[in-house]
């Protein structure tokens, strides 16, 4: 499992999750990828990965995988890419522009509709986000719900929360609704009935469960139809 980030010049560190650890009792290798964006190296590193640079994240990430399959440490398919909330956009425009690189994919509360978060002033975050994803024009760019697949799907699970004012549910609606006929039957979304902190110990054991490919891809369409 390759675990990314990414954003606001957050460090991404060794914290307790149970997916991984649960993967790691399995006999699975886990990566920690600190691309640019993130806070490892300092400010430099966070202000050459944001706004105007944020695809330099993506980038990063690409390449971080093609060196672990280079080395041969995995293979593309048994490869499954984690991010959560901001992070989820970096993990999703990989997804999109070097399918080739993963296996599966596994977002939570994910942010994935920047283009619309920056049109929207009086939402939470777009404001004081501006600078962080170049405003609006900048955040098209890099937005995965603008953004197209340049390859084939990728089997892909989403974790998020009904009543999420940080990352509303609409993220997840309008990915799924931009891109339904590439990820049909390929995806697999979680509902929760709570907000952006309510993941817990049954999410985490679903992912696994798709991970370990005991969980088939479902839901979407009742998503869909509340935002129809």
């Amino acid at each position: 499992m390759f675990i990314v980030y990414g954003c606001y010049g957050d460090t991404l560190g060794s914290y307790y999750d149970n997916l991984p650890h649960d993967l790691i009792a399995k006999g699975w290798k886990i990566a920690l990828c600190h691309v640019r964006g993130g806070g490892e190296m300092g400010i430099s590193w966070h202000n050459a990965g944001k706004g105007v640079n944020k695809v330099n994240s993506m980038t990063d990430t690409i390449k971080c995988l093609e060196f672990l399959h280079e080395f041969h440490l995995t293979t593309p398919s048994q490869t499954v890419l984690q991010a959560s909330s901001a992070g989820a956009l970096v993990a999703a425009r990989v997804a999109q522009k070097a399918p080739h690189a993963l296996g599966k994919l596994v977002l939570r509360m994910p942010f994935l509709d920047v283009g619309r978060a920056m049109a929207c002033p009086g939402l939470a975050l777009s404001e004081e986000e501006r600078e962080e994803w170049a405003g609006e024009e900048g955040a098209r760019e890099i937005c995965p719900t603008s953004g197209q697949f340049t390859g084939p799907s990728i089997p892909t699970f989403i974790t998020t929360g009904v009543n999420d004012v940080r990352v509303p549910l609409w993220h997840v609606a309008n990915f799924l609704q931009a891109h339904e006929r590439h990820l049909k039957g390929k995806c697999f979304v979680n509902l929760l009935q709570g907000d952006h902190a309510s993941f817990d110990e049954g999410a985490s054991q679903m992912e696994l469960k798709f991970v370990e490919n005991q969980e088939r891809g479902r839901v979407v369409s009742r998503i869909l139809d509340m935002f129809r």
